[in-house]
């Protein structure tokens, strides 16, 4: 498919380039735009061709506990992600190095704008906050700007968390 408009506060946009990665299944050639987190990784180390490179996946999870769950879009992005776009964070921070290494296993959310005005009614006091995702607990450090959607095709994510998040969480299903 060819991308006819880039997404909202892309820094750029003729700069930016999204890298396809392509796999046999079931006999079938098929590709894929999103990558798990370790064939970023090898990506980054065997790749000299870009001078920046970001993650991400946007996928359906359980985000609240009990009855109170509900399946919602969340992106799994690396901490450099948010340097491709010219946004800032109406509130907290976005994720840093740190926050991306996956033996620190720190685990951080940053709310979208809608979510936090739906669920938390804009408070200000949101920050520190834990919020389950699937099978783990994280902390809002966090709010994206609004109308912020990174490069999500469908809809506005409810939150961010990670790229190292979703390795977490698959090894855990």
């Amino acid at each position: 498919r060819l991308l006819f408009r880039p997404p909202a506060f892309l820094r750029a946009p003729e700069r930016v380039h999204r890298v396809y990665g392509s796999f046999l299944w079931n006999g079938s050639p098929m590709s894929t735009r999103e990558q798990a987190y370790r064939g970023n990784e090898d990506l980054i180390s065997f790749t000299h061709s870009f001078e920046a490179y970001a993650a991400f996946e946007y996928r359906n999870q359980a985000v609240g506990l009990g009855e109170q769950a509900r399946e919602l879009i969340v992106g799994s992005v690396s901490a450099s992600y948010f340097d491709f776009f010219a946004v800032r964070p109406v509130l907290g921070r976005f994720f840093t190095a740190l926050d991306d290494q996956v033996r620190v296993a720190r685990r951080v959310a940053v709310l979208g704008y809608n979510f936090w005005q739906s669920e938390y009614s804009g408070s200000q006091t949101v920050l520190g906050r834990e919020i389950q995702v699937g099978p783990a607990s994280f902390t809002i450090i966090g709010v994206a700007p609004k109308g912020f959607a990174g490069v999500s095709d469908s809809e506005m994510p409810a939150l961010f968390i990670p790229a190292n998040a979703f390795a977490f969480l698959n090894a855990r299903d």
